[in-house]
């Protein structure tokens, strides 16, 4: 602690660590907070609902710029709310960073000139010239962080009075909303501005008319600081309704400065609108692609926006199912640049903690300098070196609040500052995200239809082989009786549905034959009314033993209906023309066909043509006619042959 801060119960001080712990504080931080240090301890804990992102927030901001921070604050300190000014700084020993510290005035008579330490901004401040009237230095949310001395004699107020504040504090409300109203559209697309017109109150009630003109800051790493401000007073202008007492110098200096950027801003919408009409192109191609075409779709607009934003690598990389490992799965190159993909799978996680640390809380990592990361970033530094990488833009992607993996920029050939794309690049990163998760569920989904159907499948087989355990010479007869519906049902142009239901239901049509007696179902001679009888029960059987099972077609159904023919004279329910499933219908001509054409225990085989013959003589009697009619073209016109193979294969 600082020795002033010990015996001074108006400035309460305290020491973060990197990681936000507070590990150390003074006399009146004891007397305000009733904190126990020995417990991990967040300065969002201090401040219960108090702008707690915030306060989050510029722990990070000091340590990634490495500048000292003016903000107040409005929290409850004690019995009293108020905007307190909290000054937060890095805490160093020997060159490496031990955490922020953080003062807090409770009495703003406390803050003197060495808290200013205005020399932290003298690299932003340098070269500047004259011809402006004060100039102000913000921080990335808009707060002072630095007053020119010219300041104080033209405003009226002290250093210490502005340092902290914004500059809508010195205006007023109308004013203060048609400035921000204008300053926005360069502030979110962190951009130069030129000739922004405002109105500030100085210290005695007068208002003064400047023009503003911005130049954003950034640090060595590319992430974007705040704003260089310098401010022309136009008010002797106005005053002097432009007459002799406009100061030339000025004016020329704000004309000139307006002309030499109008082209530069210029270009930067230009480049901002090709952006976005990247991103919405991907975006709306994402939505029509079928799944099989996706990955291809991301592999082109890889290509597309590298192109576009002019990098030398764009890629992806995703974590694997416990978050343990990385594996880079897309990724585009230029011409001229050795791709990465092969030898970037399977990484160790932990290798990149402080990345996917800052990625978790939605951070980008914004990188103009590789070479110039931190002892912190030491690991992750010395992988991009190794590669060659200068700059490099580092997106998370997020889907419903947890990191599944990012999107990256490479730059080798030159550094690279990204500022104005930023923005598009985190909605591409969302689509990118929602496509990946897609593409996941539709694979897990694939894969659990896939398992279920073999699932199905063996079940299938396990009912057939029961049949052929009760009756050995009928084997290979559901296997062809099912080639030879299936081929029917293709051949009348019938969906993939009803070839899968008949695929089934032939393998299980004769399932209510295990409930036969075999010394019945393998009798050689003629069978007697009373046997011939049990054996037509057999549909009813197997339909008493499928219509358990929940199928996602009529399988029983079909099985029942196998003996119907259409006039009426089938079994067991004597049904007529479409009464009767098409499924049963086309099953019923391939079982007719199969048996007369192999060898059964009561009588040879009596061939194809017998059988053919059969169903030629009743088509449109017993045999639906365009079914009779597809069958004889297979074998008479397309030569189908009927073989025992597996239809299950």
């Amino acid at each position: 602690m600082n020795r002033n801060d010990e015996n001074n119960d108006r400035i309460v001080s305290f020491l973060c660590d990197t990681k936000g712990n507070i590990i150390d504080a003074n006399k009146a931080f004891h007397q305000v907070f009733d904190i126990d240090l020995n417990k991990q301890t967040k300065i969002c804990d201090l401040f219960i609902d108090d702008c707690t992102e915030e306060l989050a927030q510029y722990h990070h901001i000091v340590i990634n710029t490495q500048k000292p921070s003016y903000v107040r604050h409005e929290v409850t300190i004690g019995t009293k709310r108020d905007h307190f000014l909290f000054k937060r700084f890095l805490k160093t020993d020997k060159n490496k960073v031990m955490g922020v510290m953080t003062r807090i005035f409770l009495d703003e008579r406390d803050f003197t000139q060495e808290d200013l330490e205005n020399d932290a901004y003298k690299d932003e401040i340098k070269d500047l010239g004259e011809g402006f009237d004060f100039m102000v230095v913000t921080d990335r949310n808009g707060y002072f962080q630095y007053i020119s001395p010219g300041t104080s004699k033209l405003l009226g107020y002290s250093l210490s009075e502005m340092i902290g504040h914004k500059r809508v504090a010195f205006m007023n409300e109308e004013n203060a909303k048609s400035m921000m109203e204008r300053f926005l559209l360069f502030y979110n697309n962190r951009t130069k501005f030129f000739g922004l017109q405002n109105v500030v109150r100085t210290k005695d009630g007068k208002s003064y008319t400047f023009i503003s003109n911005g130049v954003p800051l950034f640090t060595q790493n590319g992430e974007f600081m705040g704003y260089r401000v310098t401010n022309h007073n136009l008010t002797p202008m106005m005053v002097a309704g432009m007459g002799f007492a406009a100061d030339p110098n000025s004016v020329e200096h704000i004309i000139k400065t307006v002309k030499g950027t109008f082209h530069q801003l210029s270009s930067a919408v230009t480049q901002m609108t090709r952006i976005q009409n990247v991103v919405s192109s991907i975006a709306r191609s994402f939505l029509r692609a079928k799944i099989d075409n996706l990955s291809d779709k991301i592999n082109e607009s890889l290509a597309l926006i590298g192109q576009t934003t002019q990098v030398d690598r764009s890629y992806i990389f995703i974590f694997n199912e416990d978050r343990t490992l990385l594996s880079n799965i897309y990724e585009w190159c230029n011409e001229d640049i050795e791709p990465a993909i092969d030898m970037l799978q399977n990484l160790d996680s932990s290798v990149f903690e402080w990345s996917i640390d800052l990625m978790r809380k939605d951070q980008i990592i914004n990188i103009f300098d590789v070479n110039a990361m931190t002892e912190e970033q030491k690991a992750e530094r010395d992988i991009l070196q190794m590669q060659g990488i200068l700059s490099l833009l580092i997106v998370p992607l997020i889907y419903e609040g947890e990191l599944i993996g990012f999107l990256g920029f490479d730059s080798v050939n030159s550094h690279k500052r990204w500022k104005d794309e930023i923005d598009m690049i985190s909605v591409l990163a969302e689509v990118y995200s929602a496509a990946l998760v897609r593409m996941k569920n539709e694979k897990l989904l694939m894969e659990t239809l896939d398992r279920n159907e073999l699932i199905l499948n063996q079940t299938i087989e396990a009912f057939a082989s029961i049949v052929e355990i009760s009756d050995p010479y009928t084997s290979g007869h559901q296997d062809r009786t099912a080639r030879l519906s299936i081929a029917i049902a293709k051949k009348l142009g019938l969906s993939g549905d009803i070839e899968k239901s008949l695929r089934y239901a032939s393998l299980l049509h004769d399932l209510g034959k295990f409930y036969i007696p075999s010394q019945i179902l393998n009798k050689p001679g003629k069978l007697s009314e009373i046997e011939f009888s049990l054996i037509k029960t057999h549909p009813n059987l197997g339909y008493q033993v499928l219509k358990k099972i929940d199928f996602p077609w009529p399988i029983a159904d079909i099985v029942i209906q196998h003996h119907e023919r259409i006039d009426g004279s089938g079994y067991p329910y004597g049904l007529i023309g479409n009464e009767i499933l098409m499924e049963a219908r086309i099953l019923a001509v391939a079982d007719v066909v199969e048996s007369m054409s192999s060898h059964r225990p009561y009588r040879a085989a009596l061939g194809l043509n017998a059988a053919l013959y059969e169903i030629r003589r009743n088509k449109g009697v017993l045999f639906d006619s365009r079914v009779v009619q597809a069958c004889l073209d297979l074998f008479e016109k397309d030569g189908f042959v009927l073989d025992s193979l597996n239809i299950l294969t």
